[in-house]
């Protein structure tokens, strides 16, 4: 085999073995979320920096209401956008029975206006490791177009690493040699 294919040989296993890995960890993160014990957050505003940005990636965890302190960052969905707000507990206060929570982005000026009323056995989520840039990752790989590429690129790759090694070649006019010979 000539240096170039063993090259773009060797090159395709190794992009094979790390896709296999990334595809492995997918699959896991897919099936812990599945089952409600981790929930993937792409950070869509820079509400909360300079510790959580704009493109962020954050894997949280579930936690009950009653176990949430003020300080605590906590993921609870809005009722006024429908979606998920990452923001720090300012203040929790009794909401008739309940816990009404009032949240504040580090780097917002005021409190949010939304509050949170839930009753201490309900779930919510907490952010528990920021991957940085991990969500404009999510975003960019998740669009149809760079998703075919992606594809393309592992056939590509894959082809060159299920080809059989060559086995080298005799000289022109050389006998074969016997299993003994080969052995002595």
């Amino acid at each position: 085999m000539n240096t170039v294919a063993r090259i773009v040989r060797t090159i395709g296993t190794v992009v094979l073995w790390v896709l296999t890995v990334v595809g492995a960890f997918s699959l896991v993160m897919w099936g812990l979320n599945a089952v409600g014990l981790v929930q993937p957050l792409i950070v869509t505003s820079g509400s909360m920096s300079p510790d959580i940005r704009d493109g962020d990636l954050l894997i949280a965890t579930p936690t009950t209401a009653g176990a949430v302190q003020v300080g605590d960052v906590i993921t609870v969905r809005s009722a006024y956008t429908d979606r998920y707000l990452t923001h720090r507990v300012a203040e929790i206060f009794d909401a008739d029975g309940d816990l009404g929570f009032r949240l504040k982005g580090d780097a917002n000026g005021t409190i949010d206006l939304e509050e949170y009323v839930m009753s201490p056995e309900d779930p919510v989520w907490q952010p528990r490791m920021t991957i940085a840039g991990g969500g404009d990752v999510v975003v960019f790989m998740t669009r149809p177009v760079i998703a075919m590429v992606i594809a393309g690129g592992i056939v590509v790759l894959t082809l060159p690493a299920l080809l059989p090694a060559r086995r080298a070649k005799r000289p022109a006019g050389a006998s074969p040699r016997s299993r003994e010979e080969a052995l002595a």
